[in-house]
């Protein structure tokens, strides 16, 4: 797994509604949509066993770099991974 990572994030509060990324139904005070790019499936990476730690690592560096109390005030979350896409 990689021990240094990019973490994009977006703070989609600013949005009304109606402008909002078209994934994105609600924006309500806090909301915020992050991509932490990862290697694809060729690297052989176990993503069912790594996907947990792999999450935390990056809401560790969130918590410290940005948005401070993350886990706690966080209401929902969808954990992708390169598994996911290929199933």
């Amino acid at each position: 797994m990689m021990a240094d990572f990019v973490i994009r994030e977006w703070n989609l509060a600013p949005y009304p509604d109606d402008q909002a990324p078209r994934h994105i139904h609600h924006c309500s005070d806090e909301a915020f949509y992050v991509l932490a790019p990862v290697p694809n499936l060729a690297a052989g990476i176990d993503w069912g066993a790594v996907k947990y730690r792999y999450r935390d690592a990056v809401y560790d560096t969130l918590e410290r770099s940005c948005v401070p109390g993350l886990r706690e005030s966080l209401v929902t979350a969808l954990l992708f991974t390169p598994a996911s896409a290929a199933s």
